[in-house]
């Protein structure tokens, strides 16, 4: 699917938004970031996170996860990551 929105975004004359790919699901982390915003007012980003899911039995990409620690990362926020082996 990433293949995909790069194709579409290098030859598109307006822009291509990615919802989700199989690598990163940058809209669900910026709905995400703005509720802990909400719930937490501007203190949020001294507040730790975790980032906790268990197996599922059908695969599935690490795509909020990785893309929590991208923006999470650039705002310093303090995330934690837990989940069983599997």
């Amino acid at each position: 699917a990433r293949q995909v929105f790069r194709l579409m975004a290098d030859n598109a004359n307006v822009p291509i938004i990615n919802a989700q790919d199989d690598e990163e699901h940058p809209c669900q982390v910026m709905g995400d970031l703005l509720t802990y915003k909400e719930k937490f007012g501007d203190d949020f980003r001294k507040k730790k996170i975790a980032m906790i899911w268990c197996p599922c039995p059908k695969p599935i990409t690490a795509g909020i996860p990785h893309s929590l620690a991208i923006g999470g990362g650039k705002l310093g926020m303090n995330i934690v990551y837990a989940y069983p082996e599997g």
